[in-house]
């Protein structure tokens, strides 16, 4: 039951987080909030299928999607901060919403 009321209270704080560090006017960033709450998502699932606990398997999941994040970051012509705000929006989001609910 703590562990819910802890998830829901971190899922509201983030719920301000878009409005003040990430312009989601620019699809991109949308689009990377997304990307990142389904990579979250089934990485979550999937370690919870390995018989993971549920703070392990959400840290593992927004750990795992941000390394992501970064690794495509790395990629671009230049390191965009918005777009990593914008990934860790959608990374803590999903695991957080399966951990509450």
């Amino acid at each position: 039951m703590q562990l819910k009321a802890i998830s829901l209270s971190i899922l509201l704080a983030l719920a301000t987080i878009p409005a003040h560090a990430v312009n989601y006017d620019q699809r991109d960033k949308r689009l990377h909030t997304g990307a990142s709450f389904i990579i979250s998502s089934m990485a979550y699932g999937a370690f919870r299928a390995r018989r993971m606990s549920k703070p392990a398997a959400a840290g593992s999941a927004i750990l795992l999607t941000l390394a992501v994040g970064a690794f495509k970051e790395t990629r671009d012509k230049f390191w965009d901060d918005e777009d990593m705000h914008a990934n860790a929006v959608g990374a803590f989001t999903a695991p957080l919403i399966w951990v509450a609910f």
